[in-house]
């Protein structure tokens, strides 16, 4: 069991994705976009579970003396006690999106083959061949991936520059919208790390299955709340990042979220990077012999955790019957 469970494994390379000091650049631009929040528009309190309307809501860590993570017993779910008055004063920096394209053009090829190859083989199990939007495209590396399996690809993404790098560089369509604007229709609709980000991600999934086919799939990666690595971290996790993150759903409250918009669920796993977070932490924290010893047995024990269903990151598929 335990060599078939390694066999299986994908390696990750952590050269490329888990550099030293990753843990404390992911809390510094936690802090940075706080006050860049702050400094614009400003926040305004969450009261009540902004799915399930329920107040019966419980802290689940704290980021500061008033921005915290709330849990909803009822879906299973967590959210940020403040959302930004407007997301988009989040990412309004000077260098926001030259750092975004620097830091994904740097492992483009790397992510391509590594995560884009991974994502077009969950598709491939429900939708062989077909049109696909991926919203939120960024700088298009995913896009790439589908376009070389044979699908017809198309982009959306918010930002005028990133939209236009993607159309420009890559040659794929992009729109420059929001997905309620969209006329078309589509097979296959994916979101990567995206769902987590938007105020109302019941809304967001109400506009999908509009331009969706019957039949047609959606599919979202989004961080894992009831994983190990959050659990064990909570507010040093480098997915618990409000404002940037505002949702963190775990399998249960994935589910329940489909139900909301009447559409089938009908596949999740997670899969994560749990043990290399840890290992950052211990870095942070100046224990290098604990760091070391977690990046050297990264892959059978990030193994162990994906397998027992409780890793970082989690990937589900929605359909529309």
């Amino acid at each position: 069991m335990y060599e078939k469970l390694i066999n299986e494994f994908l390696p990750i390379d952590l050269g490329e994705l888990r550099k030293p000091g990753f843990i404390k650049m992911m809390l510094d631009q936690r802090d940075e976009q706080i006050k860049r929040v702050e400094s614009k528009r400003g926040f305004r309190k969450q009261e009540t579970c902004p799915i399930s309307g329920s107040s019966e809501v419980t802290t689940f860590c704290k980021i500061n003396d008033w921005l915290t993570v709330q849990y909803c017993k009822e879906l299973d779910y967590g959210f940020a006690s403040h959302f930004p008055n407007f997301v988009e004063d989040v990412y309004d920096s000077d260098n926001y999106l030259d750092s975004a394209v620097k830091s994904y053009d740097a492992t483009r090829e790397y992510r391509k083959q590594r995560f884009g190859k991974e994502r077009v083989s969950i598709i491939q199990k429900f939708k062989k061949t077909g049109k696909v939007l991926d919203i939120g495209c960024g700088t298009g590396w995913c896009l790439e991936a589908f376009k070389d399996a044979g699908y017809d690809v198309v982009g959306q993404e918010l930002s005028p520059q990133l939209a236009s790098f993607t159309q420009e560089n890559f040659k794929i369509p992009t729109y420059n919208c929001s997905v309620s604007q969209i006329e078309d229709s589509f097979d296959v609709i994916t979101m990567f790390d995206l769902i987590e980000h938007v105020p109302d991600p019941v809304e967001l999934l109400n506009d999908c299955k509009k331009i969706l086919n019957p039949g047609g799939v959606i599919l979202a990666f989004t961080p894992n709340l009831d994983s190990y690595g959050i659990r064990e971290m909570k507010e040093f996790s480098s997915l618990v990042i409000p404002p940037s993150h505002l949702h963190y759903f775990t399998p249960k409250s994935a589910r329940k979220l489909s139900e909301l918009v009447d559409l089938e669920f009908i596949f999740c796993e997670t899969r994560g990077m749990d043990i290399a977070d840890l290992a950052s932490l211990y870095e942070l924290r100046g224990d290098q012999k604990s760091c070391d010893s977690f990046r050297e047995n990264f892959d059978s024990l990030q193994a162990c955790v994906d397998q027992a269903g409780c890793a970082n990151h989690m990937r589900f598929v929605l359909r529309l019957s």
